[in-house]
């Protein structure tokens, strides 16, 4: 563990955000809905709060990128 992490108190790695961000894109271009996505994430080991996280901030950017 890393002395940022140490300091700071841990919390997830970028690089698993970043995995389960483009995860939740690849499941919403698939056409599945925001409960499809969180039980796949779940069903592949994530959390079930970390996966409703994951997959409310993406829905959170894509409300902001359309300007709505």
């Amino acid at each position: 563990m890393s002395w940022w992490r140490n300091l700071f108190g841990g919390g997830t790695r970028p690089e698993e955000t970043m995995r389960l961000t483009r995860r939740v894109m690849d499941l919403f271009a698939e056409g599945k809905s925001d409960e499809e996505t969180e039980r796949t994430l779940y069903r592949e080991g994530v959390p079930v709060e970390r996966a409703r996280s994951i997959v409310a901030e993406v829905r959170r950017v894509q409300q902001r990128m359309r300007g709505g």
